[in-house]
């Protein structure tokens, strides 16, 4: 059994956990390398939440590698997890975007 094989298994809850986590994997990265010092004043500001928005729909992007990898591979059930899992961030994203930002 290959390596590639055992990190992606046909499982529907892997595939959601993996949606869900790359993107927030990506945005802890995109944090650390940003050069702006982060202090809590900064998360009130609606100016922040309109950058905490953007990047975390483009944080849903390395989703479709992972999607790719699924369908490549004939893993529908995992690809189907990565699809709810982008979902799941992307209800988050509306809420946050319309719902909360007044």
């Amino acid at each position: 059994m290959k390596v590639i094989d055992r990190l992606l298994p046909d499982n529907f809850f892997v595939g959601l956990i993996q949606g869900v986590i790359v993107p927030c994997l990506v945005v802890l990265l995109l944090l650390s390398f940003g050069t702006v010092e982060w202090t809590t004043n900064m998360f009130a500001s609606k100016a922040f939440v309109n950058l905490f928005v953007k990047m975390i729909s483009l944080s849903v992007l390395p989703n479709l590698g992972l999607f790719y990898l699924y369908i490549n591979r004939n893993y529908y059930r995992g690809g189907k997890g990565v699809i709810v899992g982008t979902l799941i961030i992307a209800f988050f994203v509306f809420i946050v975007k319309f719902i909360l930002s007044v």
